[in-house]
């Protein structure tokens, strides 16, 4: 509001001086006030009292007279006014558009912030059963007793937790696999445990199986297990094995290899 302050003090000091010219330099306005002094001067002696007020009066008659009289000019004083006016309100409103502009930038900033650190927050809270999670593999150990082949598991959990595994399956074929395998198989039947494999521990036995080929062949399955965030994990093998020597490679499709 302060900054206003000047403008009105222009259109006072503007008023004041139209009142000073009209009144020192306009024939008009003097020749209305004398004649105003004229009329009123037989006034009755209680209301001689009154005279100061009678001679504001006829000077604000006159004062009203004389603006009449230039009406154009105040017309266009006021029109000028009134321009000023919406000119200033215009560049206010102007303002505080842009203050508003600015600020909604501002805050749609701070919500793309926010929508991040919410989205890393998210994926830190999504990476963490990645990380802390149970991995374990199996390695067959293929042996020769008693003129069978037996074949062992030895398994190893590789995460930062333990693992609970809940189910093993290995079977023997003469020829490598192909194709997809299909897990559990029709005709055979899982091993069903619950054995718990602690981080970086080992084991080797869990169960064995046994087979009339003592020659190479090839030595399949896989194992299921449970994380600590109750997660269901799959691990597959499939290698050839060399009973004799107690050998294994890595044989058959990668999707026979795979693991989640």
């Amino acid at each position: 509001m302060k900054r206003y302050w000047p403008f009105f003090c222009v259109v006072l000091f503007l008023v004041i001086a139209f009142v000073w010219t009209e009144e020192n330099f306009s024939p008009t306005f003097r020749q209305c006030v004398n004649d105003w002094a004229e009329n009123h001067a037989n006034s009755e002696p209680d209301k001689k009292s009154l005279i100061i007020a009678e001679s504001i009066g006829g000077h604000s008659l006159c004062l009203i007279k004389a603006v009449d009289h230039h009406n154009g000019f105040f017309a266009s004083f006021a029109a000028f006014i009134i321009a000023w006016f919406a000119f200033t309100l215009y560049h206010a409103t102007k303002g505080l558009l842009e203050a508003a502009q600015v600020q909604s930038a501002d805050m749609k900033r701070s919500i793309a912030v926010a929508e991040n650190a919410a989205d890393a927050a998210q994926k830190s809270v999504d990476h963490i059963p990645t990380v802390e999670r149970a991995y374990i593999f199996v390695t067959p150990i293929p042996a020769i007793e008693d003129g069978k082949t037996v074949t062992g598991l030895m398994v190893e959990n590789f995460g930062q937790t333990p693992g609970i595994i809940t189910e093993v399956y290995g079977a023997s074929s003469e020829s490598e696999p192909t194709g997809q395998p299909l897990y559990p198989p029709r005709n055979a039947n899982p091993r069903l445990l619950d054995a718990v494999l602690g981080k970086g521990s080992k084991n080797q036995s869990l169960n064995k199986w046994w087979s009339a080929i003592t020659e190479p062949h090839f030595f399949f399955g896989y194992i299921r297990y449970t994380d600590i965030f109750r997660k269901s994990h799959t691990t597959k093998f499939c290698v050839k094995i060399f009973p004799a020597d107690g050998r294994i490679d890595r044989a058959g499709p990668d999707v026979w290899n795979s693991w989640n």
